[in-house]
């Protein structure tokens, strides 16, 4: 008998087949992010001109 197979999804092929590139997407994504984060933490204008 035929087995029916599923076809493979993206997620079940990045986190099975192949974990290095789950991690490398996983580092750029986490580095980005933070960076977006600080990026939006910073104050518009630097702190000597606002004081003064």
């Amino acid at each position: 008998m035929a087995e029916d197979k599923q076809p493979a999804t993206l997620e079940n092929f990045i986190l099975k087949k192949n974990p290095w590139l789950a991690l490398t997407m996983g580092i750029i994504f986490g580095a980005f992010f933070h960076y977006v984060i600080f990026r939006l933490s910073l104050p518009t204008e630097p702190f000597i001109y606002a004081a003064f």
